[in-house]
């Protein structure tokens, strides 16, 4: 008997070697864990093995940089990256592209930027994505469809829907979780500190569910973007933000509890660790409380993106924390990784270990913004005892930076891709945009451990259970002596992956009942399915048997569906779960589900599949790329919109992320018209001038000839008028903004320039009026004179500009035809102006500061404490801006004085002068150290004028500026209400860098919160800046700015020079005044109104022309 059944063994143990490798850590009783050690007695340890894990290179190219990873139930990879990135390396098939909204010439974008990839036959298909999905969130739905939501400009508020077929196509910095019920929750992202759920197709969010904990824990760096998510086992949602985390029950909107603070650093976006909800051990008393417990690996201090911007690269941290939120009084528990990460993804193993790959040891999440790439993988096996935890892998040769991602594949293997640290797919770099996939064999895939890897009898698994049902696994190993403590079942939900965390990652191991043999190293084990949709949403999930650590080998996977049974879904706008989860998949006796609390009807939805019987009535966002047209019936998704919200931040999200670039906001300055282009200063009145006011003798009323631009607000208006030819042009009257055809007495009619009717002679001399605007008289000149000569010679007309700033008319001299051809050439430079990204901001919306006496004192002794009495007094006019290109004020500029200190003392009899020169000692090296430091008075912002800025505007004509002053009248109520009728305040405290680190400083701030912290006052100043948005006064790029309220104190972009602007121009040395200043109380101040003010002209308080304004409460009414 022996001498046949050893060659059986041996022939036995080498087909299994040949199946499949594996290798198991080992499993050491921890009695002071019992949430992983729970399970059944007498366990023996996991096979033993040195295997430290295996790379290997897979393919070259995957056409796409995987920004985004998901696997699907067809064994495919789904990657793919933001649609702005520049041409990918994939092109779409001919007739495929898709239109480019960022291209307005070509129109047309015929590169993917999203790909299939197919691991088990190595092949990748294109796939046509329409919107942008940059920076998004994602997940299964339980029908297996990849519901994915949010991204950049245009796709901000989009939702997409993936059918994982053949033929099947398809907010950012968003989480988003699915829930007991199959819908989907989508939590924070950049600006939106509330959540909403995804709604059922065909539908639309009127409004989302506010969140304050997410305006509480975001920073200067923000900091809080892609906040973790996990579902708890009682059906409440985890949310940690930044360093901060809270149950949320989502079901009445209500906090449950808050834990302790993660001290010591970030762990959000920029900051980015990674986390998990590590894997929940079932019980067999299904009724029974499961524990659940989170850890977090990893992140970044607080200010590391600030720093990294600058190139100063910190380590990340190391520390590795858990909580056990399912319990009241929880705590954090923190033990320390062997080497530091930053941007690392963190995966659960079917063996129920972690693993921790990808990211860097220094700086943060951005584009350049990190270097030392951390090449080792770490294993972190939760079950051991605390000090023999983790353990460093093999490491790989591929950095994988920013935005790379990794996943776990049905063979227990690790899928590894991306990597792209720059704003395009840039081949040249430190760390070039990564296309290569590699994969990562863990060390229970040690080729020795072949022989006791379990294979599950396919033919004999379920394909789907319902909740709390009991079902056998058949499984063939050779180990003789099994037993069940050997043996683990594991369930898990494959995630969406990007930017360090994995979405719905979920590992379940389940209950244990019985384990028996039913042949030759064949055993059946009896095993109870998830009891709920709280333990286990609704989906499909890989079902693994693990042997002592060792998992199933690549054939033996097999999907698992836990069917949602809820039963129907109301006739509401939502649908609580799919209409047939497991339409690939039927179940047989589905069990009736536990009760559980309802979701509100108006906020539960879920994907529905709408058939499409012809191609032809595929939506773009989901049409084939194949040349066949998918059967008749084929099941494709539509694209519907989330909660509507303005995608008004897209353009400045590119900004963020750019090197150079140290906060997440760009800066909005009264002081500076844009933050990459020189602007010359202007004038603008702001209350329309009365028509023919004060007009002079000779000027018929009649209206000649109009020539408008209705799309960009420009109107001339001819009018006629005699004078004689000694009439001195200055003192030609305006006649409310027309342009005046100013005939000469006795002349012969002018031809009208639109109509070509006969007005006057061509031979005699004629002039035009013309009111431009202030803010674009500087285009009509040219830079150094250019345009105006160029308008001169060629039509042989002279033009004349207003030598008051209060005077927004230019005057062209000429015969009629040559006044005529200047006319039109200056009404089409004046509307590319008004285009022209050069064009000035002339008003803005602003919150006054300056009304508080103490707040201006204390400014003036902050100022005077760095520059000092002598040199600087408040009736210096410290925000005249001084950019190139402008000659008023550079050209008037006074040398810097050549004394230090002055002193004049006078008695009845003399006067005495004390004149302390340059020589001094003291002045000198005073004066000397601040030209080294790049300060001097022009940077500061003057007390009287401080504010704080919501919202920039150009109006350049009398039209415009009327049109804003109305629609803030208009819209005071609704300001009102946002504030929920109540006084609002804020405090000032500290210094901030706008831009730049202290030492190279280009605007210092005093940041802003409001007292109570409930976000009534940015509410407030969001219902303005729609307003402006709806009414047409704000241009697209203006729109799209971010707002952070912001107290600037000192701007580098104000500074006056004589010459070129040099690279030093734009900042200064700010060390000392944040060791000085650094924790300055401010103090805290009332609001008490809204302005419209504009900008270089000032009223007798020294504070901006006020064009109309809104008052704020002063106290709370009371009904």
């Amino acid at each position: 008997m022996e001498t046949t059944t050893t060659p059986l063994f041996h022939v036995l143990f080498f087909v299994l070697f040949l199946l499949g490798s594996a290798v198991a850590q080992p499993f050491i009783f921890d009695p002071i864990n019992p949430l992983l050690n729970a399970g059944p007695a007498h366990n023996k340890p996991s096979y033993e093995t040195s295997f430290t894990g295996l790379w290997k290179f897979v393919r070259n190219s995957s056409g796409v940089s995987a920004m985004h990873l998901a696997i699907t139930k067809e064994n495919k990879a789904i990657l793919f990256d933001a649609s702005n990135s520049g041409p990918s390396l994939l092109p779409l098939p001919a007739g495929n592209c898709r239109p480019d909204p960022t291209n307005k010439t070509n129109g047309e974008d015929c590169w993917a930027h999203a790909a299939e990839y197919d691991f088990v036959a190595d092949q990748i298909r294109p796939l046509k994505v329409l919107t942008n999905p940059w920076c998004s969130s994602g997940g299964f739905a339980a029908d297996g469809t990849l519901v994915q939501s949010g991204g950049f400009h245009e796709g901000a508020t989009a939702v997409r829907y993936l059918k994982t077929c053949p033929t099947c196509d398809w907010i950012e910095y968003a989480t988003q979780q699915i829930l007991p019920d199959g819908s989907f929750i989508v939590v924070g992202g950049r600006r939106e500190f509330s959540y909403e759920f995804i709604p059922a197709p065909g539908q639309s969010n009127p409004s989302n569910y506010k969140l304050p904990f997410l305006i509480e824990t975001t920073d200067d760096e923000e900091n809080n973007l892609y906040p973790f998510l996990h579902l708890s086992t009682d059906g409440n949602l985890f949310i940690f933000a930044n360093n901060r985390s809270i149950l949320l029950d989502p079901r009445t909107d209500t906090i449950v509890r808050e834990f302790p603070p993660l001290k010591d650093g970030s762990h959000n976006y920029p900051a980015s660790a990674c986390s998990a909800l590590l894997p929940l051990r079932l019980r067999s008393d299904t009724t029974a409380p499961i524990p659940a417990e989170v850890i977090i690996c990893g992140g970044a201090s607080h200010k590391s993106a600030a720093l990294a911007a600058e190139k100063v690269f910190v380590p990340a941290l190391r520390r590795c924390s858990r909580l056990t939120i399912t319990k009241q009084k929880a705590t954090w528990h923190t033990e320390v990784m062997p080497t530091p990460r930053v941007m690392g993804d963190m995966l659960l193993l079917p063996n129920a270990d972690v693993l921790i790959v990808n990211g860097a040891a220094k700086g943060t999440s951005g584009w350049g913004w990190a270097e030392s790439p951390n090449l080792e993988p770490l294993l972190y096996r939760p079950s051991s005892r605390r000090n023999e935890r983790f353990k460093t892998l093999t490491p790989t040769t591929i950095p994988r930076m920013y935005h790379s991602t990794s996943a776990v594949l049905p063979d227990t293997s690790i899928l590894v891709a991306g990597s792209n640290p720059n704003n395009r797919y840039n081949y040249t770099a430190q760390y070039p945009t990564e296309f290569r996939l590699e994969r990562f064999y863990p060390p229970y895939l040690d080729p020795q451990l072949a022989v006791h890897r379990p294979r599950i009898v396919k033919d004999l698994a379920p394909s789907s259970v319902a909740y709390g049902a009991s079902f056998q696994v058949v499984f063939d190993v050779p180990d003789l002596g099994l037993e069940l403590g050997d043996v683990k079942v594991t369930m898990y939900a494959p995630p969406f992956t990007t930017h360090g965390f994995s979405m719905n990652q979920r590992l379940l191991i389940l209950s244990t009942a019985e384990l028996s043999a039913a042949g030759l190293g064949r055993w059946t084990v009896a095993v109870t399915a998830p009891p709920s949709g709280m333990v286990a949403p609704p989906g499909f999930y890989l079902l693994f048997v693990v042997n002592r650590a060792v998992p199933v080998p690549p054939e033996s996977v097999c999907e698992l569906w836990a069917a949602n049974t809820l039963g129907p879904a109301p006739a509401t706008a939502r649908a609580s779960c799919v209409s047939n989860p497991c339409s690939s998949a039927p179940l047989k006796g589905r069990a009736a589900s536990p009760t559980h609390p309802s979701y509100p009807d108006d906020r539960l939805q879920a994907v529905v599949e709408i058939p499409l019987p012809a191609q032809s009535r595929v939506p773009a966002e989901c049409s084939s790329l194949d040349p066949v047209e998918p059967p008749s019936g084929q099941s494709l998704s539509l694209i519907w919109k989330m909660a509507s919200k303005k995608d008004r931040h897209a353009e400045l999200d590119r900004h963020k992320k750019r090197k150079s670039i140290m906060h997440v906001w760009r800066p909005i300055s009264t002081q500076s018209a844009s933050n990459e282009v020189d602007h010359n200063r202007s004038d603008v009145q702001c209350q329309p001038p009365e028509l023919h006011q004060n007009k002079p003798s000779g000027v018929s009323d009649k209206e000649i000839a109009t020539q408008e631009d209705s799309a960009m607000g420009i109107s001339m208006t001819l009018t006629t008028k005699n004078v004689s030819t000694s009439r001195d042009l200055s003192t030609a009257s305006n006649s409310g903004g027309a342009l005046e055809q100013e005939v000469m007495e006795g002349a012969v009619p002018v031809m009208n320039p639109t109509t070509g009717a006969e007005l006057g002679s061509g031979d005699e001399r004629h002039s035009v009026s013309v009111e431009v605007g202030a803010s674009l008289i500087r285009f009509i000149k040219g830079k150094g004179g250019s345009m105006q000569k160029q308008i001169e010679g060629e039509l042989g007309v002279k033009i004349v500009f207003p030598s008051s700033k209060e005077d927004s008319n230019i005057t062209i001299e000429g015969t009629v035809e040559s006044v005529t051809k200047a006319s039109e050439k200056i009404a089409s430079i004046l509307e590319e102006a008004v285009k022209s990204p050069k064009l000035d901001y002339s008003h803005f919306i602003s919150l006054p500061l300056a009304l508080h006496p103490e707040l201006v004192e204390k400014l003036n002794r902050f100022q005077n404490s760095i520059i000092g009495d002598a040199t600087l007094s408040d009736d210096d006019d410290l925000e005249k801006e001084s950019n190139d290109g402008s000659t008023d004020d550079e050209d008037n500029q006074s040398e810097r004085q050549k004394v230090a200190v002055r002193l004049e003392v006078q008695d009845e009899k003399e006067c005495v002068k004390v004149k302390i020169n340059a020589m001094d000692h003291k002045s000198t090296t005073r004066a000397s150290s601040l030209t080294d430091m790049g300060i001097d008075r022009s940077i500061f912002i003057k007390p009287k004028t401080f504010h704080l800025t919501v919202l920039m505007l150009k109006l350049w004509n009398n039209e415009r500026i009327a049109a804003a002053a109305e629609v803030l009248q208009r819209i005071s109520s609704k300001v009102q209400d946002a504030l929920e009728n109540r006084p609002v305040s804020i405090r000032l405290q500290g210094l901030m860098c706008m831009r730049g680190s202290p030492a190279k400083a280009r605007a210092v701030y005093a940041p802003v919160k409001e007292i109570g912290g409930e976000g009534r006052l940015l509410r407030a100043c969001q219902v303005i800046i729609d307003a402006y948005v709806e009414a047409g006064l704000v241009l697209e790029k203006d729109a799209q700015q971010a707002l952070k309220l912001h107290a600037t104190l000192m701007n580098a972009r104000h500074r006056k020079r004589k010459g070129r602007r040099t690279k030093r121009d734009d900042s200064f040395d700010a060390r000392h005044i944040f060791r000085v200043h650094g924790s300055e109380d401010w103090g805290e101040y009332h609001i008490p109104e809204v302005h419209l003010s504009q900008r270089f002209k000032f009223d007798e308080s020294g504070y901006y022309h006020c064009c109309t304004s809104i008052p704020l409460p002063e106290s709370m009414l009371i009904d």
